[in-house]
């Protein structure tokens, strides 16, 4: 055999000697409840064990902490998916946890030829971590200095199988640090598989954790190594599935934002996403959908920070949340609705392509000055009800990238932007919105609005409309079609400025109630 196959199977039986002789039952603590069994390989080849010595050996390294090994860590590619291809350096969350994930921290690695690698944590390096999962994955990027190490990949079953049990029984392998001293190959067979959690049967040691469980049969990584199960009598792990799945890792899929803190509202909760669980449409109540917050990262000043929709701050002044959303979102029902301190929001690279409802989305966000919508992808949103209805201190808003095509509800949509001075909705598909009551109430600062381009046939609620446009003079609404318009009450009350409108004259023939009330000033035109 070759240099690395004598390595590996000279390593397989000093594990089996080592793990004879050894009293586990006494030596738990000493191993952070960890437990080690006798390999188990079913077989083993001249070309497998050369791959297997070269993983070991490029792939595994162990993670530093206070110049003490803490535990082990691998390379792997992951996709995700935008099907982008990232290196990524995985290993169980207790080994890095949030405390240690602080951007400006430096992260020390030494693989096997000993040689010390430094990653820095940066804003722009995608990072993610989960309690719950017990994983931690850091992007690793160019100026890492691992581009001439060997990246693990994952079993293709981990994209595609949502039963596990086939596993059961099977051969595979765990590449580790035992006690931090030196890169080793133990390997054994699965147990049994619950919930997706791997109760297998390879001998590891204080200073496996994170260590990659890989399939023998493919060499592919499955899961990641955890600890000793004391109830079960296994060792465990987690199969990587449940991490990954609806994963983006697109790093530039995210949210800025930033918020202004009074010292009124030290020590309070201050929400920057959701805050709130409902809200009634149409008289009737609304549950907004849950985010996943396990597939989030919040970093409050270049600091990760545990998700919550809201955070404590412990003084007064500017915060800047930068919040990776790590799956590709398809409701952005009140995502900020009433995050009352948030006063810039830059969504240039959050991704909205499979998203259909925005109802509610800024809804309430009274300080917000700023909303960067630039790139905003909207073909499939079919409710935009109430979206940016209380953004009281807005000034401007392009919507220039907006694609309404498929809106059927406008209602609400601009309601108490009362600082909007102008509305450029000329790139706006009305054809099939069939709700635009109270659209533009008590835009009383808005002095120009053109709605030439505005398709309103198939419109059944007009009502409120302009309510309290008070800066409007005039309104060209000759092309609007009201032939299907059910109710146009109030539509024009106190536009107390308006002087001339002009309207299609078969639109209006049917009677109406209190449509100009207040209008005082108001000379209509015919066409």
């Amino acid at each position: 055999m070759g240099t690395f196959c004598s390595k590996i199977e000279e390593e397989r039986k000093t594990r089996i000697n080592i793990i004879k002789d050894d009293d586990i039952d006494n030596d738990l603590e000493q191993r952070e409840n960890e437990r080690v069994f006798p390999g188990n390989a079913n077989y083993f080849n001249t070309d497998k064990l050369n791959i297997i010595g070269q993983q070991k050996d490029k792939s595994i390294c162990k993670i530093i902490k206070n110049e003490n090994p803490i535990g082990t860590g691998f390379l792997c590619y992951i996709i995700g998916e935008y099907k982008n291809k990232i290196k990524t350096l995985i290993t169980a969350y207790h080994v890095l946890g949030e405390k240690d994930l602080k951007i400006g921290n430096k992260i020390k690695l030494i693989f096997n030829d000993n040689k010390i690698n430094i990653i820095k944590l940066e804003d722009s390096r995608f990072i993610y971590a989960n309690e719950k999962d017990d994983i931690t994955i850091i992007e690793i990027i160019d100026k890492d200095n691992l581009n001439k190490n060997i990246i693990l990949e994952l079993d293709d079953s981990i994209y595609t199988d949502t039963d596990f049990k086939k596993y059961e029984d099977k051969s595979i392998y765990i590449l580790h640090y035992p006690k931090g001293m030196f890169s080793s190959f133990s390997d054994g067979v699965v147990g049994k598989i619950e919930n997706n959690i791997i109760y297998h049967k390879v001998a590891t040691e204080h200073g496996s954790s994170g260590a990659p469980i890989i399939n023998l049969d493919t060499l592919k990584v499955i899961g990641i190594h955890q600890s000793y199960n004391i109830a079960k009598k296994y060792n465990e792990g987690i199969i990587l599935k449940e991490s990954i799945k609806n994963f983006n890792l697109n790093k530039e899929n995210k949210i800025k934002l930033t918020l202004e803190i009074n010292e009124f509202e030290i020590g309070k909760k201050i929400y920057f996403l959701q805050n709130k669980d409902e809200f009634k449409k149409d008289y009737k109540k609304v549950e907004v959908p849950k985010l996943n917050r396990d597939n989030i990262i919040v970093l409050i000043d270049g600091e990760i920070c545990r998700y919550d929709n809201y955070y404590i701050f412990p003084k007064k002044g500017i915060y800047n949340v930068t919040i990776f959303i790590n799956y590709i979102l398809k409701d952005c029902t009140a995502l900020f609705c009433y995050c009352k301190n948030i006063i810039d929001i830059d969504l240039s690279s959050f991704d909205t392509k499979n998203v259909t409802d925005m109802s509610w989305m800024f809804c309430g966000c009274s300080n917000l000055t700023n909303l960067n919508l630039s790139s905003f992808d909207t073909k499939n949103v079919t409710d935009m009800s109430s979206m940016f209805a209380g953004c009281s201190n807005l000034i401007n808003l392009n919507l220039s990238s907006f694609d309404t095509k498929n809106v059927t509800d406008m209602s609400w949509m601009f309601a108490r932007c009362s600082n909007l001075t102008n509305l450029n909705l000329s790139s706006f598909d009305t054809k099939n919105v069939t709700n635009m009551s109270w659209m533009f109430y008590f835009c009383s600062k808005l002095t120009n609005l053109d709605l030439s381009s505005f398709d309103t046939k198939n419109v059944k609620k007009m009502n409120g409309m302009f309510w309290d446009c008070s800066k409007l003079t005039k309104l060209d609404l000759s092309s609007f079609d009201t032939k299907n318009v059910i109710d146009m009450s109030e539509m024009f009350y106190h536009c107390s400025n308006l002087t001339n409108l002009d309207i299609n004259r078969s639109s209006f023939k049917k009677p109406r109630y209190n449509i100009f009330d207040g209008c005082d000033k108001l000379n209509l035109k015919f066409k």
